[in-house]
């Protein structure tokens, strides 16, 4: 397993072993949820984007937009 897919299944473990606490993750995670954040290359996403943007949504995530962070991805678990 790559070291992408390793760290989404680490993000659902954690929700799994915190799922009674409100918990905040933040840092640049190297992975794009959405074509917005995506600074030159190639303008698609890939499989990694898909599966972080289904993370996002199933462990009820919030994608925190920064303001001047040209590589920064931050977001919350808002309980």
């Amino acid at each position: 397993m790559d070291q992408k897919l390793s760290f989404l299944a680490h993000l659902q473990w954690l929700k799994e072993l915190y799922r009674a606490q409100p918990w905040i993750i933040g840092g640049d995670f190297n992975i794009i949820a959405s074509l917005t954040e995506k600074k030159g290359g190639l303008r698609r996403l890939d499989r990694d984007s898909n599966l972080f943007r289904d993370i996002i949504t199933q462990l009820q995530l919030v994608d925190m937009e920064t303001a001047n962070g040209i590589y920064t991805f931050t977001f919350n678990l808002d309980i």
